[in-house]
């Protein structure tokens, strides 16, 4: 599975379970690399 893929999935989890965690994980998870 690749990174980008890893990531849009974590984004769309963070989404649903918690809006908040999508700016923070966002910019830590995919913007960190």
């Amino acid at each position: 599975m690749s990174l980008v893929v890893l990531c849009f999935i974590m984004v769309v989890i963070a989404m649903v379970l918690e809006p908040q965690l999508l700016v923070i994980g966002s910019t830590y998870f995919c913007g960190a690399k």
